[in-house]
């Protein structure tokens, strides 16, 4: 089995992987902890203390995580545009070795041992290692790929 193909790292890539990837990420869930905390304290400091600074400051701090955790796609995605590789072309090898996925210089392998799940996802598919996700958009695959890598992994 010997395949190639290339894509470009543009926003709807990043787009597709963070929403497809997004539901087997841990840091997906709000924190709700967090958040129950700040309030109380800022509410304990402004009644309790009577430091409406700290109060303030508290609330304002949950505001602000509320807001983080609306906005993540698009900073996570706006962060990828701007490191080195956004709007760059992948060439992505596969062979019954593993995968390469070359970039700008950088060579990255994975040997199909290494990847500990496969998710199948609605535009591609999600490969689980040790060293985090990796996301294959069905998009750019030539026919047939999909099936393989499917087989591969499962084995």
């Amino acid at each position: 089995m010997q395949f190639s193909y290339q894509y470009t790292l543009d926003k709807a890539f990043y787009r597709e992987c963070f929403q497809q990837c997004a539901p087997f990420s841990a840091a997906n869930k709000p924190k709700y902890l967090l958040l129950i905390s700040l309030v109380a304290l800022g509410l304990f400091s402004i009644y309790g203390l009577n430091n409406h600074y700290l109060g303030n400051f508290m609330i304002l701090l949950a505001v602000l995580e509320c807001i983080a955790y609306y906005f993540k796609e698009a900073w996570w995605v706006q962060r990828q545009l701007w490191s080195r590789a956004g709007g760059s072309k992948v060439e992505v090898n596969v062979t019954n070795k593993g995968i390469e996925t070359k970039n700008r210089g950088n060579t990255m392998s994975w040997t199909w041992g290494e990847f500990l799940q496969i998710h199948r996802t609605d535009k591609g598919i999600v490969l689980v290692s040790n060293k985090g996700n990796h996301y294959l958009s069905d998009a750019h695959m030539p026919d047939g790929l999909l099936e393989q890598i499917l087989q591969k992994v499962k084995k």
